[in-house]
């Protein structure tokens, strides 16, 4: 007899303490305990970053570095698409950044994205 892969194991130990009726599938179990770990650690990171923040002395350059992160997670997660996306990818890219520039409005320019994105895959 092979033995259960761990995941199978895990999933029936969730499923036998959660008190749900052994007809709930595994897999959904194992999605509903994982889901609720993650929102766990996500809250716990966040007052983590609120408690050490009360306690650090913000120098102007932290303050600049502060400023500066949200541009560069918006860099990080917009070239991977530029460089292997899709010619609609492109066009998004294009617009948004276009209209970001002449309006600084960002909802209008992820608006028009999607809008060149849309209209890019539906003429072709």
């Amino acid at each position: 007899m092979t033995p259960l892969p761990p995941q199978t194991v895990l999933a029936e130990t969730v499923l036998a303490k959660s008190g749900l009726p052994e007809t709930a599938m595994p897999d959904t179990v194992l999605a509903v305990a994982v889901i609720l770990a993650m929102a766990v650690i996500t809250g716990g990171s966040r007052m983590a970053g609120f408690f050490l923040m009360a306690r650090i002395t913000i120098t102007p350059r932290f303050e600049a570095f502060l400023t500066s992160l949200a541009g560069a997670v918006l860099v990080a997660m917009i070239t991977p698409p530029a460089i292997n996306g899709d010619a609609a990818m492109r066009a998004a890219l294009i617009a948004a950044a276009t209209v970001m520039a002449l309006t600084r409005k960002a909802a209008l320019a992820m608006m028009m994205g999607l809008i060149a994105a849309a209209a890019w895959r539906f003429a072709l």
